[in-house]
C-alpha cells in the first residue's frame, strides 16, 4: 500500500477526532452518516479504583497501600522495540511487555477534573539524569506502554544511552459487572494490606466518595503469630460531610480494629494492629452510586433501620 497523502490523513484524522467516518474527501462533518470509535475489550476495563494523586508522594502512598492495584517502576531500563530504529522503547519485565501505564488524565479529580500529576511518567538518561519534556522530541503512549522518539532525536542521537523510566502501572482487576444506571453491585475492589503490626494504622480499601454513597466491606484478618483469623462485616454510608458505619458478624478473636473515614474525596477503611504480624484482606462492594435517583436513595436509607443505633463503632 502506498503512503497516503497528507490531505487524506488529515481529513480522516479530523473526522475521527469528532467520532465520524469520512467517506468522501470533500464531505462535511455534518454530512457523515457513520460513527467511529475504538473497540474496547473486557480486559481493557480497569475494575479497581485508582486514587487521585496531585503529587508523586500521594501516588507512592496509594501504590504502597494498594500493591495489588498499582505497581511503581523506578528507574527501569527500557528495551528498544525491534525494528523501530531506536524510535520506540518499552518495559521488559522478565519477558513481559508492560502496558497500562497510569497517565495523569486517567485519574482526574472527582470535582475539578484536574489531572493526577503525581502519576506522570519521568524519563531518564542511562546515568539517571532526568530528561525534561522540553528536551529532545518524545511522547509517551501510556496505554501501549511505549516511549516514542522522533527520528533524529532517538536516545542514541541525543547521547542518552539506554533510557530509563519511572512510572506507575495498573495491575488490578479487569472487567465489568452488570447493574443498572442507578445501582452498581459486585466485587469491584479487593485490596491487600502489608503486614500490620501493633499500633500501626494503614488504609486497606479506598473508594471515591464522589462516585459511591454506600459501601459494604467484608474483612478478614490472619494472625501471623497463631495462624488464627477473625472476620467482620462493615456497612458504611456518607453524605459528603460525615460518614457513619456499623459492624456485623464479628467472628473470632479481635487482633485488628477498623475505622471508616471520609477525607480528600475518598472513603477509606483503616486497620490498626492490636498485635504484631497481622495480615488484613478487605473485599469491598460499592452498593449505591452517588448518581442514584431519589427513590433508590430512599430505599437504601430504609435498609439501615436494621442496623444498630450506634455508629462509628470499632470492631
Amino acid at each position: 500500500m502506498a503512503n497516503p497523502s497528507d490531505v487524506f490523513k488529515n481529513t480522516k484524522a479530523y473526522f475521527h477526532a469528532l467520532s465520524k467516518v469520512n467517506t468522501e474527501i470533500t464531505q462535511y462533518v455534518f454530512e457523515s452518516k457513520y460513527k467511529t470509535g475504538h473497540s474496547v475489550r473486557i480486559n481493557d476495563i480497569w475494575a479497581d479504583s485508582v486514587g487521585y494523586a496531585e503529587t508523586s508522594t500521594e501516588a507512592d502512598n496509594f501504590a504502597s497501600a494498594n500493591p495489588t492495584v498499582v505497581q511503581k517502576y523506578v528507574l527501569q531500563s527500557l528495551t528498544e522495540i525491534p525494528g523501530s530504529n531506536g524510535q520506540g522503547y518499552y518495559i521488559d519485565d522478565g519477558g513481559e511487555f508492560i502496558q497500562s501505564w497510569i497517565s495523569s488524565t486517567d485519574v482526574p479529580h472527582a470535582t475539578t477534573k484536574d489531572p493526577s500529576l503525581g502519576y506522570e511518567a519521568k524519563l531518564y538518561q542511562s546515568d539517571n539524569t532526568f530528561i525534561p519534556p522540553t528536551q529532545g522530541v518524545f511522547v509517551i503512549d501510556y496505554y501501549a506502554g511505549i516511549v516514542l522518539f522522533e527520528e533524529g532525536y532517538t536516545p542514541a542521537d541525543m547521547g542518552w544511552g539506554t533510557p530509563k523510566i519511572t512510572c506507575y502501572v495498573y495491575i488490578g482487576k479487569r472487567g465489568a459487572s452488570g447493574g443498572t444506571i442507578d445501582l452498581e453491585y459486585g466485587d469491584i475492589s479487593s485490596h491487600y494490606s502489608n503486614i500490620i503490626n501493633l499500633g500501626e494504622t494503614k488504609d486497606v480499601a479506598v473508594f471515591s466518595s464522589a462516585l459511591y454513597r454506600t459501601f459494604e466491606f467484608l474483612l478478614s484478618v490472619t494472625d501471623g503469630e497463631t495462624g488464627k483469623f477473625f472476620s467482620s462485616k462493615i456497612v458504611a454510608q456518607h453524605d459528603d460531610i460525615d460518614v457513619e458505619y456499623n459492624h456485623f458478624s464479628l467472628l473470632g478473636t479481635k487482633t485488628v480494629s477498623f475505622n471508616v473515614v471520609l477525607e480528600s474525596n475518598q472513603v477509606k477503611i483503616q486497620a490498626t494492629g492490636l498485635k504484631n504480624n497481622q495480615f488484613v484482606k478487605a473485599i469491598s462492594h460499592a452498593v449505591e452510586t452517588s448518581i442514584a435517583s431519589s427513590s433508590s436513595t430512599s430505599s437504601s436509607s430504609t435498609s439501615y433501620s436494621s442496623l444498630s443505633s450506634s455508629s462509628s463503632t470499632s470492631a
